[in-house]
């Protein structure tokens, strides 16, 4: 004899739609550099299984420090390095989709561009990303290496 027993599921997902800012406040020291905090936000305020879909528009990062704990290119792998970070998706599973994969943009400005940490199952796709710079610290490993 086989019993069978259902089992009803129901996600709570939400969709954030996300628009670029590209505010630089007339008092800020950083000049004429965007100052687009929308796509990192929508990150920090989603919830694990969210859908964020990005307009058309730029989003540019503004790179923070991170601490790598393991080091790829060091001869202790353990050794901890300085780098940075543009968008960081840590801790839960998004889905970030863009409006058009030539016209959404996101610039990182960090040596990890976009880093997904501990959020198994997320998505990115129709978007593009660049602006990327190697951190000075990898520099230095990598010459140390070679």
């Amino acid at each position: 004899m086989v019993k069978v027993f259902g089992l009803i599921v129901i996600v709570l997902a939400k969709v954030w739609v996300v628009t670029p800012e590209n505010i630089v406040p007339s008092d800020s020291a950083l000049g004429s550099q965007p100052t687009d905090n929308a796509f990192q936000t929508a990150i920090e305020n989603a919830g694990a299984g969210d859908t964020l879909l990005l307009k058309v528009g730029r989003y540019e990062a503004i790179p923070k420090p991170y601490r790598e704990a393991i080091c790829g290119n060091c001869v202790d792998p353990l050794t901890e390095v300085n780098a940075t970070v543009g968008f960081h998706i840590q801790g839960k599973p998004l889905v970030i989709i863009g409006e058009d994969r030539d016209s959404t943009v996101l610039v990182t400005n960090g040596g990890y561009g976009i880093l997904f940490e501990k959020s198994y199952g997320s998505y990115i796709g129709n978007l593009t990303v660049t602006g990327g710079i190697r951190d000075p610290m990898a520099m230095q490993r990598m010459r140390a290496w070679w």
